[in-house]
C-alpha cells in the first residue's frame, strides 16, 4: 500500500470512508506506486509534491508492506476528501490504528518543525530523525 500524509496551509488531507471514518489518501490498487499516488492526486485535481518517505511498515496480519510519503498538495479538497487543521484531526474516527498513530506523530512533529522516518510494523517500530541539512550525494559505478 502506498499513501501520503499530505498538508496544505497547516491542514491535513484525509479521505472520507464509509461509516463516517477517515483514512490517509492512497494510490489506487491498480497502480500501487509513488507514481500511482502522484497520478491519482492529479486525477482528482490536486497538485501534489511528495517530499520524502515518512513511514514504512509491515502489517503483521497481512504481511503487506505500507509506504507513506510526507508531502504537500495545492488545490481544493475533492469529493470524498476533507482538509483538517492539525488541532481538528478526528483521531477517534481514523479507520486504521496505524494511520491514527502516524497522524498523531505528524501533528507533534509539525509543531516542532522536525520530522522523522518510521520503520517497523503496525504496532511498534523506530522513528529516526531526518536531518534538516541537505547533503549532496554521488552514486558511483552506474
Amino acid at each position: 500500500m502506498i499513501g501520503g500524509v499530505l498538508s496544505k496551509d497547516n491542514k491535513i488531507l484525509l479521505k472520507k470512508e464509509k461509516n463516517n471514518k477517515f483514512s490517509i489518501p492512497k494510490a489506487p490498487k491498480t497502480n500501487m506506486s509513488k507514481h500511482g499516488l502522484f497520478q491519482h492526486l492529479e486525477d482528482i485535481k490536486l497538485n501534489p509534491q511528495l517530499n520524502f518517505i515518512y513511514a514504512i511498515y509491515r502489517d503483521t496480519e497481512t504481511s503487506n508492506h505500507h509506504i507513506f510519503y510526507n508531502g504537500i498538495v495545492k488545490g481544493n479538497a475533492p469529493n470524498d476528501f476533507e482538509f483538517f487543521g492539525l488541532d481538528k484531526i478526528p483521531f477517534g474516527d481514523i479507520l486504521l490504528p496505524a494511520e491514527k498513530s502516524m497522524l498523531e506523530r505528524y501533528a507533534r512533529e509539525f509543531k516542532h518543525g522536525t520530522f522523522g522516518f518510521y520503520e517497523g510494523n503496525e504496532q511498534a517500530g523506530t522513528v529516526r530523525e531526518i536531518s534538516s541539512t541537505p547533503s549532496k550525494y554521488e552514486i558511483k559505478g552506474l
